[in-house]
């Protein structure tokens, strides 16, 4: 019986704090504010209002796509989900996935740079 009162613990417990951090990211400006997604030879780039941020291509490890969606995935596990209908008009999904994955591996090639050189 304890077991039980334990596990129904933690799920109104995780239940609450997924709550919590929906409200919390729900306040964040930039998380209800359009912006503008661009994916180049040189990496992410994206701006709104309130943010901007550019992101070169070796931290992504791959991109695939998944029905609608075009999902860019980090080192670390963290994604970046896209919708299809967000491409420039007229633009193939599945072309612009190849083209990404192609910028990902050519980022992956490259050697780090050593540090005094």
């Amino acid at each position: 019986m304890p077991a039980v009162a334990f596990v129904g613990a933690l799920l109104l417990l995780h239940r609450s704090s997924t709550r919590n951090l929906a409200k919390r990211l729900h306040a964040t400006p930039a998380a209800s504010e359009p912006f503008t997604f661009v994916a180049d030879a040189t990496g992410t780039h994206d701006a709104s209002a309130t943010a901007a941020s550019d992101l070169a291509w070796s931290p992504y490890t791959a991109v695939a796509l998944d029905g609608d969606l075009i999902v860019l995935t980090l080192d670390g596990g963290t994604v970046r989900v896209l919708p299809n209908r967000s491409l420039a008009s007229g633009a193939d999904p599945q072309a612009v996935v190849d083209q990404i994955g192609e910028w990902i591996g050519l980022a992956a090639q490259k050697p780090m740079a050593q540090p005094g050189s």
